[in-house]
């Protein structure tokens, strides 16, 4: 019976954890940072465009439909856990949230920027902006987990899941198709909105994303592992020629979100909890903190090194440079602090 039970243990802590997702998301992170550091866009256009608006595209998309999946399949299976979910949620952006103010109140200072105005961007950025460039991904998630939940509760959530997809095309026609959005009134009015940044990243993007992982939960058992691998690749493919299509007929303003992101992240993940790693629980929890705290520090890391670059050599760092440093120091500092493993600073990484 001890070992009845211990194996039991054992199991039931897989099935709360995976891996292999634990593991993509540190590889999503150093994404978001090839996005922040414009990587190769001083060496080749081209080259630059593909590292930085191709590539990390899936990154952001992922956090959002990561959360999503394993949020919904909590309500699904009847334990709501919307207190415990945000409070934990709201404990790490407030304890980031007091870094990057902290960091905006010296600036002021040294600007003379007067208190009451930065008072004012604190309390603006913290709950709609986000308190950091790459913290706005909170707020938009809190948005997505009381929708979630509100949707749930009143057994919405189906239609939550179809309102979703049209909310995704209309962020689509925003972007990527923003030629043809353009010639629909009431579209055209959305999307040249000053705030359609705002709008798309919260309701056009996030949501869907987030969203999407209700849609994997419900469709992730009818797929084969066989037939899962081949789809991958197609829909890899069809995500570079849709780019391709949209950028070579000059359709896109932008290219942060397409049709084919969408289907490719969800085959993505699909792809990542058939494939869940059970055996490297050790390795994948030092990679996802590593990931987390890169991900929330990696703008002061950029700042420093472009500053400390620009006194010590009296010039611009290059974009290389300037990624490999900021990916290797905030990495360190991630790791340094799973090794403490204090109870008070793991709050900042998990």
């Amino acid at each position: 019976m001890v070992w009845f039970k211990l194996i039991m243990g054992v199991e039931q802590v897989q099935q709360e954890r995976n891996n292999s997702i634990d593991m993509f998301r540190l590889l999503a992170s150093l994404m978001v940072v090839i996005i922040h550091t414009e990587l190769m866009t001083d060496i080749n256009q081209t080259i630059g465009f593909i590292m930085t608006q191709v590539i990390p595209r899936i990154a952001v998309p992922f956090f959002f439909c990561t959360s999503g999946y394993f949020y919904i399949k909590k309500i699904i299976n009847k334990k709501m856990e919307f207190i415990t979910t945000m409070k934990k949620l709201v404990l790490v952006y407030s304890l980031w949230s007091l870094v990057y103010f902290a960091s905006d109140l010296l600036r002021s200072l040294h600007n003379e920027t007067s208190i009451r105005i930065w008072v004012i961007n604190c309390l603006k950025n913290y709950f709609i902006y986000g308190s950091s460039y790459q913290l706005w991904f909170f707020p938009a998630l809190f948005f997505c987990i009381i929708i979630a939940s509100i949707s749930y509760k009143f057994g919405l959530l189906k239609m939550l899941g179809h309102i979703s997809l049209l909310l995704y095309i209309i962020g689509c026609l925003g972007c990527s198709y923003y030629s043809i959005g353009n010639r629909i009134p009431v579209i055209s009015l959305l999307i040249n909105s000053q705030h359609f940044t705002l709008i798309r990243r919260v309701v056009l993007m996030g949501l869907p994303f987030y969203i999407l992982g209700y849609w994997i939960n419900i469709f992730e058992n009818k797929i084969s592992i066989k037939k899962l691998n081949i789809k991958l690749i197609i829909c890899i493919v069809m995500f570079l020629l849709e780019i391709y299509f949209v950028v070579n007929f000059k359709i896109q303003k932008s290219i942060v979100i397409t049709i084919f992101l969408y289907v490719l992240l969800a085959f993505v993940m699909i792809f990542l909890l058939k494939h869940p790693f059970f055996e490297k629980s050790k390795s994948a929890r030092i990679m996802r903190g590593i990931g987390n705290f890169i991900f929330y520090t990696h703008p002061l890391y950029i700042m420093i090194i472009t500053k400390a670059w620009d006194i010590i050599f009296d010039g611009k760092i290059e974009t290389i440079v300037l990624y490999i440093i900021t990916i290797s120091s905030s990495g360190l500092c991630g790791y340094i602090i799973i090794k403490i493993n204090n109870k008070f600073l793991n709050q900042f990484i998990y």
